[in-house]
């Protein structure tokens, strides 16, 4: 054989011994993708990795082996990885409210699993006054977590749920999310609830590994969005050393007391003058040191930048983020410590021991949920779940079951419910709500498995169903005609014989245009058509890039002063021509000089609004 010959031999059997290399390394990558303390990971012989240890004491190891960088990437809800340690990224912000939802960064759906249990908003399941189908409901949803966590569509398994605010105020968006206005029927629902995410008993104990962590929130004192110019971001609520133990505290102290949360969350409000997520006698002296939460305390998001940008709390960022950490915070919601936490330590204003503090407490729960325990897949109680335990029909008819305990009838005198199929030949549906699954989702809602509405549920029971969708936002002064029956959505219009009204800029026919059979008029579109987010007045005063509702995904209510839609009414049998007018004064909805001075309830007063950062 000549040179050329061996040493074209040589190179194919290095290519060779590279492939079958290649395809050995693939088949071990396959077999253990990268799970912290598996049969890959560099640090598997480390303390950290010792099942035996403490969570604590592992969290500890783990932290005292990381860099000052590293340490700082772990502050925000989306951690970074340390691959040098085999510690992958990470990310907090899941929600499960009532099923797994899209906010957040957690969760995934869009692989095997694109559907999951839907259960009824919280106030309506805490009217069941059901503490056993509480429980339930928060176990389903965290089975339900963990099955997408083993499919690969889980990037954590921290949610942000159950909300036990005081729901005093009835103007309150956000109160649908909570148990009511009772502390103590919130405090019970948040107990039952949160032993039924972290995989605990009905009765308490258990829960090792935890199956999810829960994390309840807004402590404390939460109950505004938007009044009168004044907002959550930099509203100061009021309250007296006794409300607050009577009323707003104790469900959160059943939390943790009770329920053993592994998180709670504080509120961007301010508490008697002290923003809740830089209040030490909050988080450390009540949460940690009277109801000794085993866990971390999270901020709802952005909070820590909310402090410097609209409460003026602390003069620059990095006297923000110290003044966080050392009052009892671990994690911020948002990338404000991630960004700014290196500049404090730097400039002296916190120490590296205040962010131990935090992560200890951080890498704990994630000890705690089997994360540092290599490959999660195929080991006990957890890793039997699969794409088989989400929206089973065991989870279905939970669901069905929360939703008929907690319907409240409040009368019915005259015995017309339960509906007679036998006896009942037609029926009219009236509302837009009722042919509209979105709205009836709720608000921290996923990708329901099934979908049903009012509408089709009648048209299922009885034979004749007419529907009528109404109007679909409050300024809408003219009921809007739909086919009687039609099964399409309440936003899409019915054809037939419209005329739109007459409106005081109209410079055509007086009857306005009066369109030709079998085609509706024409019109000009609304902003009122369709639920708009809040905007801010120019005066308002929230952090850069953020309008209310921003991370939460809520619709408040519209700011008075918009012009109505212009109404389109259905022509009745028989009519060619419909006029309507209306009187200017009417196209406002309530006009400024008209307009009631609202009070504050309770005892929240806003305070007033800081002047803008320049």
């Amino acid at each position: 054989m000549g040179t050329s010959s061996r040493r074209n031999a040589t190179t194919a059997a290095a290519l060779l011994l590279a492939l079958m290399l290649s395809s050995s390394a693939a088949r071990a990558a396959a077999a253990d993708p990268g799970f912290s303390c598996g049969l890959s990971s560099p640090s598997r012989s480390l303390p950290f990795c010792d099942r035996s240890l403490p969570a604590a004491q592992r969290a500890a190891d783990l932290v005292s082996r990381m860099m000052v960088a590293e340490k700082v990437s772990q502050m925000g809800d989306e951690a970074a990885g340390v691959p040098r340690l085999g510690v992958p990224p990470y990310k907090y912000w899941s929600e499960g409210l009532h099923g797994l939802a899209f906010w957040g960064h957690g969760l995934r759906f869009d692989g095997t699993v694109r559907g999951v249990t839907s259960f009824p908003q919280v106030l309506l399941t805490a009217a069941s006054f059901d503490e056993g189908l509480w429980f339930r409901i928060g176990q389903a949803i965290a089975r339900e977590a963990r099955a997408l966590y083993n499919l690969g569509q889980a990037e954590g398994l921290t949610i942000w749920s159950p909300n036990v605010n005081i729901f005093r105020d009835p103007r309150w968006g956000r109160g649908q999310e909570t148990p009511g206005e009772d502390p103590a029927t919130a405090g019970k629902y948040a107990v039952a609830f949160v032993r039924g995410i972290q995989g605990s008993s009905p009765a308490g104990g258990g829960g090792a590994p935890l199956q999810a962590s829960a994390c309840c929130k807004h402590a404390t004192s939460y109950d505004l969005e938007d009044w009168n110019g004044v907002q959550r971001y930099n509203f100061d609520a009021r309250v007296t050393a006794r409300d607050l133990a009577d009323t707003f505290n104790p469900p959160f102290r059943s939390c943790v007391v009770d329920g053993g949360a592994t998180c709670v969350m504080c509120a961007y409000t301010a508490v008697n003058g002290v923003p809740a997520c830089a209040s030490s006698d909050l988080l450390t002296r009540t949460f940690r040191g009277d109801w000794g939460l085993d866990g971390y305390v999270a901020s709802d998001c952005d909070a820590v930048a909310i402090m410097r940008d609209a409460q003026r709390y602390a003069p620059t960022p990095e006297d923000t983020v110290a003044v966080a950490l050392k009052a009892g915070l671990d994690l911020n919601c948002g990338n404000y410590t991630q960004e700014h936490g290196m500049a404090a330590i730097r400039q002296g204003k916190m120490m590296e021991k205040d962010v131990d503090k935090a992560l200890t407490n951080l890498f704990a729960v994630r000890m705690r949920l089997g994360h540092f325990d290599g490959d999660p897949r195929g080991s006990a109680p957890y890793g039997g779940l699969g794409a088989a335990d989400v929206c089973t029909a065991e989870h279905k008819s939970l669901a069905l079951e929360a939703a008929q305990d907690g319907i409240v009838l409040l009368k019915n005198d005259a015995g017309i419910l339960p509906l007679d199929r036998s006896a009942v030949g037609s029926a009219a549906v009236i509302g837009h709500n009722a042919n509209n699954p979105l709205v009836l989702s709720g608000n921290y809602f996923g990708p329901a498995c099934e979908t049903t509405t009012p509408l089709k549920g009648l048209q299922g029971y009885v034979k004749n169903v007419r529907f009528l969708a109404g109007c679909d936002s409050a300024a809408c002064g003219f009921a809007r005609g739909e086919a009687p029956g039609d099964p399409r959505t309440p936003h899409r219009w019915p054809r037939g014989h419209h005329v739109r009204a007459v409106q005081p800029q109209d410079r055509r026919h007086p009857l306005g245009r009066i369109p030709r059979p079998g085609r509706r008029a024409g019109h000009r579109k609304s902003p009122l058509r369709r639920p708009q987010p809040q905007r801010e007045a120019p005066g308002d005063v929230v952090p850069r890039g953020l309008h209310q509702g921003a991370h939460d995904g809520h619709a408040d209510a519209r700011r008075p002063g918009h012009r109505l839609p212009r109404p389109e009414l259905p022509l009745l049998h028989g009519q060619d021509r419909l006029q309507v007018r209306l009187r200017p004064q009417l196209l406002q909805v309530l006009a400024p000089a008209n307009r009631r001075r609202e009070e504050p309830c309770s005892q929240h007063e806003p305070t007033r609004r800081p002047a803008r950062d320049v």
